[in-house]
């Protein structure tokens, strides 16, 4: 719906299509040509083609609105740039606001005015005329008030933790909260695991579905001669020899049964004698430990095992995890290692043997 404007009362910043105002050599304060939209502390006098190519500026920021352009005026009407409504006399300093304001000034001023009829002259319905009720409104029944029974909600603790729930909810927060069934492992849902040392069939697996968690070790070797299969856990270590014990030697807690699903493989980590003279120029640790460490890393790779692997298992992911090898006397009394700004920590205790009687499996957290 096109809306009549009054072309009479516009301002000079509304104008028909591009149309421009013609630019006259000022004679009053100067011989140059004076921006028709702004006064001259926005824009100085100039000459006539800087003019004009600052007039295409004005066209980049105007608004069109029914085959009108508004310009961005920039005269004394207010210390600011705004916009003039083309309705009426307001003014706007920002394009959204000014955009949203013309449509709903031309809803208003396309607006059909009803006719509200005098209320002195009171208005008499003919009796004679039947009364023929509107389709478009539907005849809602009356219906007549009735007594409903509600039943009390009946609420009872629990028997472990004392919290008072419904009784319908009730089954339900004992199998959640206080059933020792676990969860079942499978390709979907499953502990993360890395392996550690494929040929000892050494994992590092999560030690829980949620929460932080720090990664445990795992032992998993079925072939060879010294065969082994151990958890970390003590509670999972218990439960395995309680079922080997009774014959169930193909029992396996949550961390054994996750490494079936393991795909990543950790790479080993070696210190050159160059990085360990840095680290020692830097005060990380001293002679005697640069020596030690080349002797470990020796004696790792005569019996083929790795001497530390980087683990990116466990959680939170701004710790870091060196899964390390922690040998037996007369190396035993290596018990601390270092973390990234060279403080000494204490090594943590070695947790589980693996099928080489020489060696350990401990972890380092940094």
């Amino acid at each position: 719906m096109n809306v009549n404007v009054n072309a009479e009362n516009m301002h000079i910043t509304i104008r028909e299509g591009r149309s421009l105002p013609d630019l006259q050599r000022c004679t009053t304060c100067c011989n140059d040509f004076h921006c028709p939209f702004c006064v001259s502390r926005l824009f100085s006098p100039t000459k006539h083609c800087k003019v004009k190519s600052h007039l295409e500026s004005h066209f980049q920021r105007a608004v069109l609105h029914e085959g009108y352009t508004i310009h961005r005026c920039g005269l004394n009407c207010r210390p600011d740039y705004h916009f003039h409504c083309c309705y009426c006399q307001s003014m706007h300093t920002r394009k959204s606001g000014f955009v949203k304001h013309l449509a709903l000034c031309k809803a208003k001023h396309s607006a059909i005015t009803p006719i509200i009829p005098d209320p002195a002259i009171p208005i008499i319905p003919d009796p004679s005329t039947p009364v023929i009720p509107d389709p478009a409104i539907p005849i809602i029944p009356v219906r007549k008030m009735q007594r409903v029974r509600v039943e009390p909600v009946l609420k009872k603790k629990c028997p472990i933790c004392h919290v008072l729930m419904n009784n319908f909810f009730l089954k339900r927060h004992m199998e959640r909260k206080h059933s020792a069934k676990q969860k079942d492992i499978t390709a979907s849902s499953h502990l993360p695991s890395e392996c550690i040392d494929p040929e000892h069939g050494v994992y590092a697996v999560h030690k829980a579905f949620h929460g932080t968690s720090i990664p445990l070790h795992v032992q998993n070797k079925v072939w060879g001669e010294n065969q082994h299969v151990s958890c970390e856990n003590n509670e999972c270590q218990v439960n395995l020899e309680l079922a080997w014990r009774s014959g169930i030697k193909a029992y396996q807690c949550t961390h054994l049964k996750s490494i079936t699903y393991c795909s990543s493989y950790a790479s080993p980590i070696e210190l050159d004698e160059d990085i360990l003279t840095e680290m020692v120029n830097n005060k990380w640790f001293g002679e005697d430990k640069k020596s030690l460490c080349l002797v470990r890393q020796n004696l790792a790779k005569c019996n083929h095992v790795p001497l530390s692997v980087y683990s990116k298992t466990g959680t939170p992911k701004t710790t870091k995890y060196v899964s390390s090898i922690c040998w037996r006397e007369p190396f035993s009394q290596y018990s601390e290692c270092h973390d990234q700004r060279g403080n000494s920590r204490p090594r943590l205790t070695p947790s589980e043997e693996s099928a080489d009687p020489a060696i350990k499996i401990n972890k380092n957290v940094f």
